[in-house]
């Protein structure tokens, strides 16, 4: 319960110990519900002040020095240091001094640190694997809707997992040329030849190219290739007959088309490779060597010699590969299963390494290694 303090008036708690301003015990304090009752008579000394007098109902108080006379005394009291160890202090927030929580805060020792457990730093996610079946038939479903953008972007994608998707390459060419990239175009359809030497489709695309640029003999000379690709693989297809019906229209001007390049010889040397005719690859690869001494034409050959069993012979190949092409993890698995053939496990190994290094899910290579390994 508050009451106020005999001696300066201020409301304090009935508990305190001492009044925290004036220090007096409050023994005789009075409660602060209701008049206080009339102080004992007590004969005053000569030094003290002589007492108030009564009040009379109608007369005007006189303010004494232990009084508040007025507002702007009442807002600025003289407050003294506040026993902040009483757990019976109750004075009321706004009788503190300015400054004076921020005083104590700052005579307080620091907080001691809270200890943390350093995180390890996250593994970025690892991003989605492209599903390469469903990416090609996007690309190509984008391609033929004439949303060539989209099926560059798709068939990019695709080809970033697998290189050598010959139908992401077919896309990517054919969609560069519908954008008007007419260099660009040719160079993504050499690309795809040579990686697939005997596709049938991707040499009419080729020679469709080439004829809507106005490149006549070049156009002719690709479809012919692709008849004669046909003959030696032994195969009928629609696209043989169209490819004919170009020939006959460009010959029916009186032209007559470019010599054969290295593409075609690569073609000619896939067909009879897969054929059986190894030794007729052989010569067909050696053209196109001389032609053009591609990456793929050595490689190409030395495929075929792997397949004669000349496995010293193939190493140098793909040796002669690498140095044009050393990111290409189908040469360093050729290599590879040539080192295997010459039965150098450990260098068979090391090279189906650096295949998987470049190309963590190339299949043979993990295959291959299991083979070898250990």
């Amino acid at each position: 319960m508050l009451i106020s303090c005999p001696s300066c008036g201020k409301r304090i708690s009935d508990r305190a110990p001492a009044c925290p301003f004036c220090k007096a015990a409050p023994d005789a304090a009075l409660p602060s519900e209701g008049p206080p009752p009339p102080a004992p008579a007590a004969a005053p000394a000569a030094s003290d002040p002589a007492p108030a007098p009564a009040l009379v109902p109608g007369d005007t108080p006189v303010s004494t020095p232990l009084e508040v006379s007025s507002p702007q005394a009442a807002s600025a009291p003289e407050v003294p240091e506040l026993p902040i160890d009483d757990p019976t202090a109750t004075l009321r927030p706004s009788a503190l001094p300015p400054g004076f929580l921020a005083a104590r805060a700052r005579a307080l020792p620091p907080a001691a640190p809270v200890p943390t457990q350093a995180r390890a730093p996250e593994e970025p996610p690892a991003a989605p694997r492209i599903d390469v079946d469903r990416a090609a038939i996007e690309a190509i479903e984008h391609l033929n809707a004439g949303r060539f953008a989209d099926a560059l972007a798709t068939a990019d994608g695709l080809l970033g997992i697998k290189p050598r998707n010959v139908s992401g390459l077919s896309t990517r060419a054919q969609a560069l040329f519908r954008l008007g990239r007419k260099a660009d175009a040719a160079r993504a359809i050499v690309k795809a030849i040579e990686t697939s030497p005997d596709s049938l489709p991707l040499w009419l695309s080729k020679a469709l190219m080439e004829q809507e640029e106005g490149r006549g003999k070049r156009s002719c000379r690709s479809a012919m290739d692709l008849v004669e690709i046909a003959l030696h693989s032994e195969m009928e297809s629609a696209l043989v007959e169209q490819a004919r019906q170009m020939i006959a229209t460009f010959e029916a001007k009186g032209g007559f088309p470019e010599v054969r390049e290295h593409l075609g010889w690569l073609g000619l040397g896939c067909v009879s490779m897969k054929a059986g005719r190894a030794e007729a690859a052989l010569d067909f690869f050696d053209r196109a060597i001389n032609s053009s001494s591609s990456a793929e034409a050595f490689r190409w050959k030395g495929q075929a010699l792997l397949q004669l069993g000349q496995a010293d012979e193939a190493l140098a190949l793909f040796e002669a590969a690498l140095d044009i092409a050393p990111n290409d993890p189908e040469i360093h698995h050729d290599r590879g299963v040539a080192f295997a053939m010459l039965g150098d496990s450990a260098r068979a190994v090391e090279a189906f390494d650096k295949a998987l290094a470049i190309d963590p899910h190339h299949a043979g290579s993990l295959e291959e290694k299991r083979k070898h390994a250990g």
